[in-house]
């Protein structure tokens, strides 16, 4: 203690300096809005899963970041803990309940109160069982025989109602209240050491094993030395925390580094570097502003994900530390001269270190070791200073403060001498142009010069002369909004017209237009490609040249508003737009986005309201303050995340099984599953994204944010469900495989089927016997019907033979009866010979069905020599073959063609005025098949209708071959056709008929 004292007086002179910097802690406050239970928080800790839990007088709460679950006792909930298996469990007056493991829920441990006395404390140390200590000493939890066994450490039994914030654990030392006394029991050693207070009502905090703070209701606070077995009183006025009040009230602390601990007080959050023996406050800031409610906060912790907890009686606190957080700082002052505009549009840093920021209401200086603002408003109808409102454009030329506003030209401001004054002027026209245009930015060159960028023209400023005049460059009356200078010395200038680039010497080296995009931002990106923020989005070019193509990059900024481009030192982008925050890889491959839960000052960051101070951090304005970050030390990937199966439903909510665990079965009927699938988060549970896939390797679906998953009519047997959770969609944690089983009903098990099989197999059996007994009966019945209908048909045949045979045989003796009466008697006899050879060869042949193609061509040519009589010498025919085809080989009913023949004869070329021609030939097709061509040059189908008694004349020859080609079809399954096609000239005129026989 008096080393503590010694460092107590060399320090309190500088500590009220440092108290007052710029906020290094960033909060989020949950309570009633959220879900939680407040009016009577006692202590709150995390699971093994991440989940919040909170107790508040008779009830236990668990949070996720989105639902809260609550479970009410009967009495209030003392005290709670998580232990190594993730089960919570809950001292609730003297009785222990412990978390189910099937549902939700608590179920009582046994215990027998008359044996191990009254539990007043429950705990857990690092690789040790839960341990009770009762008014009968110290006892163990047992997990193989599922009770409490005495340990054999005599323990000074507690003092009656020790709530949570009534003892404390540094390693393996507790710290407990006795009769007048705290104790620091050493489980490790079973060695107890005890130092005497006066009141049983107190807070104790551990820092290590030899030191506590004890504290009771008045807020009196008293170091506990139990090395020296003393106590100690903690000033608060002597540490510098008040200057009027001499009890801080400390409740709680947690280690933050080597010999520094966070600590909770009356007075809010403090560090206390224990070497120093040192406080300092720490403002702790929400949404840009100091929480109304750090004081009063109790107890305190940290989780794995470096984010420390705190909480008062109705609400709990998450906040994080700079190291590892963006930071958001703004005007929280409404009175004069503390008031300032939040939408900040421009930054510089000055020698010392200061940072300036330019808004809607003049510009400020933000001194980074106190955290103070001084406010620089512009003054009214006044000409020795800044008069207009807006300044967006910034610089530092030593000793001056470069300002850049909308209007009214640039100003030199002297911090040192609080005074202003303009540049030099190279001109008149120079100072009539700058007075009245748009300063959008300054570009800080490496030669110490500055670019002026403004609507209608582009300016350089000297450094050392404070000359001020144009950047002549074609290009420059145009509207220069973004600029950089890369790693050559060249100097990029973007514009609503396209990009300029000038060689170090101000000369331009070319220029590239960008399709209308004003392009606000831009950035080197490797040795050859620029990356430019423009109104529709990211793009590069590549290579950095005039030859250069510009394209889009794929990314999550879209269309949106690139404003802002960095590059840090991991060679990471950070882009400022007009959705957010973003943070991308040195590729531009991965993404993440950052929004309100992670501290941005809102979804608009502004052109060159960018700074990266000497003190490493980056400075970024936009339209609701300022964020500042160590951007090195935010991850590209965000917290992990612990998906955990919560719940799952069969079918329509019939049952409800809390915490499933793999290798479940389920009857068929249960074969509709809804599982909710649950990742603590508490940034902002929104952002969260869920997947899953039923099968291995499976396609991934997405369930669009919600954590309930329902899979119905499942098929039956084996299945593995794999479950994952994202917040930026690009990396994502996965669950546990959950592995189940639909089982079948016993008709759809192997021995049902077996059986079923067999009985299948009897039955088929049956039925094919007997459908062979039937089928072979009904094939007498076919074949003896068949052979009825071949007799029948064999009949029909003949008797269309026979038909044919007299209606030639007339026609024939109609035709010599002409001849003899017309007195054409050698014609006569001439048609008679040949007449009786041609019957000679018809009689022959009538019994036969079928006649060669050689015997067919031969009465066909009698015939056709017959007809030729008739018509002396205005009738020509011609009888032709393939030369390839075998005469003797193919065979065809017998007079069949000559039907055909005799039609066109008598239909069509007997009315037909000058020459009559009539062409057969016979070939064969693709196929083989035979095909007769009957051609005539006669008057046509049409008219020999209308001369044979207006069309109902029809030739009993054709009609008996065209019932002959039916006829054989039917009886052997052939494809013979008859095509008949009506030949006509150019003009439509008939000029013949061409019949086509194929016999198939």
């Amino acid at each position: 203690m008096p080393l503590r004292c010694l460092f107590l007086l060399l320090f309190l002179s500088g500590r009220l300096m440092l108290s007052a910097q710029l906020p290094q802690y960033h909060a989020q406050v949950f309570g009633a809005a959220q879900g939680i239970s407040g009016g009577s928080i006692e202590f709150f800790f995390k699971d093994r899963q991440q989940f919040l839990w909170v107790g508040a007088g008779d009830v236990l709460q668990r949070f996720d970041g989105r639902n809260v679950y609550k479970y009410q006792f009967e009495n209030n909930v003392m005290q709670a803990l998580c232990d190594r298996d993730n089960r919570v469990w809950a001292l609730v007056g003297s009785s222990i309940f412990r978390t189910c493991t099937d549902r939700w829920g608590f179920e009582p441990v046994p215990h027998d109160t008359a044996s191990i006395g009254i539990v007043r404390i429950i705990f857990q140390l690092e690789e040790r069982p839960v341990y009770a200590l009762t008014s009968k000493g110290l006892f163990g939890w047992d997990e193989k025989k599922g009770a409490f066994q005495s340990l054999p450490i005599s323990l000074p039994p507690p003092l009656f109602s020790t709530g949570s914030l009534r003892f404390d654990v540094c390693e393996s030392t507790i710290f407990y209240p006795g009769k007048n006394c705290i104790h620091a029991a050493d489980l490790a050693t079973g060695k107890v050491r005890t130092v005497e207070v006066w009141t049983p009502y107190v807070s104790i905090c551990a820092l290590t094993p030899d030191l506590a703070v004890w504290s009771y209701f008045n807020d009196y606070s008293f170091w506990l030395d139990f090395n020296l077995g003393t106590k100690t009183p903690v000033d608060a006025m002597e540490y510098g925390l008040s200057n009027w009040q001499h009890f801080p009230g400390i409740h709680d602390a947690v280690p933050v580094g080597d010999s520094l601990f966070l600590v909770t007080t009356k007075f809010g959050i403090c560090t206390y570097d224990l070497r120093s023996d040192r406080f300092t406050r720490q403002r702790i800031f929400a949404e840009g502003k100091p929480i109304d409610l750090d004081e009063r906060l109790f107890r305190l912790f940290s989780d794995d994900n470096g984010t420390f907890w705190t909480h008062n009686q109705t609400n709990v606190v998450a906040f994080r530390s700079l190291e590892n957080t963006i930071g958001l700082f703004r005007n929280y002052h409404d009175e004069e001269p503390l008031k300032w505009n939040s939408n900040v549009i421009g930054f510089t840093e000055d020698s010392d270190g200061n940072i300036w920021f330019g808004g809607f209401h003049g510009f400020n200086k933000l001194d980074l070791k106190t955290g103070q603002v001084a406010v620089h408003a512009p003054g009214e109808d006044v000409t020795d200073r800044l008069s207009h409102p807006s300044v967006r454009g910034m610089a530092f030329a030593a000793p001056y403060v470069v300002l850049g506003p909308t209007g009214k030209g640039v100003w030199l401001y002297n911090p040192a001498a609080d005074s202003y004054r303009r540049p030099k002027i190279t001109s008149d026209s120079v100072a009539a142009e700058i007075e009245n245009d748009f300063i959008s930015g300054i570009l800080l060159l490496r030669n110490g010069d500055f670019v002026v960028c403004a609507k209608k023209h582009t300016y350089l400023l000297r450094a050392k002369s404070y000359l001020l005049d144009f950047l002549q460059f074609p290009g420059n009356n145009t509207n220069i909004v973004g600029a950089c200078q890369d790693s050559t010395g060249r100097i990029w200038l973007g514009s609503t017209k396209g990009v300029y680039v000038l060689d170090e010497q101000l000369h331009l080296q070319f220029s590239i237009p960008t399709d209308q995009k004003l392009v606000w931002a831009i950035a080197q990106n490797g040795n050859d490609e620029m990356l430019l923020g423009t109104s529709n989005g990211l793009f590069r070019l590549s290579p950095a040249s005039a030859a250069g193509v510009i394209s889009k990059v794929d990314s999550p900024i879209g269309n949106s508003h690139a404003t802002i481009i960095y590059q840090d030192h991991r060679q990471r982008f950070w882009f400022g737009t007009s959705d957010g925050l973003f943070l991308a890889d040195s590729s531009l491959g991965v993404f993440r986005r950052f929004d309100f839960a992670d501290n941005i000052q809102s979804l608009f960051y502004h052109p060159h309201a960018m700074l990266r101070a000497s003190n490493g951090l980056l400075f970024l304005g936009g339209q609701n303050g300022i964020n500042y970050f160590y951007p090195e030390k935010i991850e590209l990937e965000s917290q992990p995340l612990a998906p955990t199966l919560q719940t799952l439903t069969i079918g329509d909510g019939d049952s409800v099984i809390w915490n499933p665990q793999p290798d479940l079965v389920f009857s068929h009927e249960q074969n509709t599953l809804t599982f909710e699938v649950v990742a603590p988060y508490f940034n902002n549970a929104g952002k969260l994204q869920y997947r899953y896939r039923l099968e291995d390797n499976g396609p991934w679906v997405s369930t669009n944010g919600s954590g309930t998953i329902r899979l119905a009519n499942l098929p039956l047997g084996k299945h593995q469900l794999e479950l994952a959770a994202s917040l930026s969609g690009s990396q994502w944690y996965a669950a546990p495989p959950f592995n189940f089983r639909i089982q079948p009903a016993f008709w759809q098990t192997p021995l049902f089927f077996g059986f079923a099989a067999a009985a299948a197999i009897c039955l088929l059996w049956f039925f094919i016997r007997r459908r062979e007994a039937m089928l072979k009966k009904r094939q007498l019945q076919a074949l003896e019907l068949e052979r009825l209908k071949a007799s029948a048909l064999q009949a029909r045949l003949q008797s269309l033979r026979l038909q044919m045979n007299p209606h030639f045989l007339f026609n024939s003796l109609n035709s010599i009866q002409e001849l003899i009466m017309t007195g054409n008697s050698d014609g006569a006899a001439t048609y008679l010979s040949k007449f009786s050879k041609l019957l000679r060869l018809v009689l022959a042949h009538s019994d036969h069905e079928m006649v060669s193609l050689r015997e067919e061509i031969g009465m066909l040519r009698l015939y056709l020599e017959l007809e030729s009589l008739r018509f002396a010498d205005s009738f020509e025919y011609s009888i032709e073959h393939e030369p390839s085809l075998d005469l003797n080989e193919y065979k065809l009913p017998t007079l069949l063609i000559q039907p055909f023949v005799e039609n066109a004869i008598w239909h069509g070329l007997l009315h037909k005025e000058g020459m009559r021609r009539l062409f057969v030939r016979f070939e064969t097709d693709i196929a083989e098949h035979l095909v007769c061509i009957v051609e005539d040059n006669g008057v046509g189908r049409t008219a020999a209708q209308k001369t044979n008694g207006n069309g109902k004349h029809q030739s009993k020859g054709m009609s008996a071959g065209l019932e002959r080609l039916e006829a054989l079809n039917s009886r052997h399954q052939q494809h013979n056709s008859l095509e008949i096609i009506d030949l006509v000239s150019e003009d439509g005129t008939p000029i013949g008929t061409k019949v086509m026989i194929k016999l198939a």
